[in-house]
């Protein structure tokens, strides 16, 4: 197996399709997530969303951030706006798990999309 070099056509298209196929099941997920709950509320039978699962989108979306500064992809200006994303979701969640309820699940997903939407796009402009 050959290295992947940050310059490589082959790599860009391998990183592009790895990076939209995460974003994809993590935007399938909470799309899911949402239909179990209104299904629930208006009392329709169904598997109900493990309590952990707003944890584990943002153990996803944490390891999309370091693939970003593994891969060179982050510059020094925009390690601050992510490192609070990381905080205030991370934060969201913990609180979400303590006390969980229609308004913390609902700020819960708007930190996580937030922090999603602030992982660089693609190789770092230097």
């Amino acid at each position: 197996m050959t290295a992947c070099t940050a310059l490589s056509p082959a790599c860009k298209l391998q990183q592009r399709v790895l990076r939209a196929g995460v974003i994809g099941t993590i935007v399938l997920f909470m799309g899911a997530s949402i239909g179990c709950t209104t299904a629930q509320e208006r009392g329709e039978e169904g598997i109900p969303m493990s309590p952990n699962a707003r944890a584990y989108a943002y153990f996803i979306v944490n390891g999309m951030v370091r693939g970003s500064m593994v891969s060179g992809y982050l510059t020094h200006q925009e390690l601050p706006a992510l490192l609070q994303a990381d905080r205030e979701a991370r934060e969201a969640i913990e609180r979400n798990l303590r006390n969980p309820s229609e308004k913390s699940d609902f700020r819960a997903d708007q930190l996580l999309a937030h922090y999603i939407g602030l992982i660089p796009k693609g190789p770092a402009s230097q």
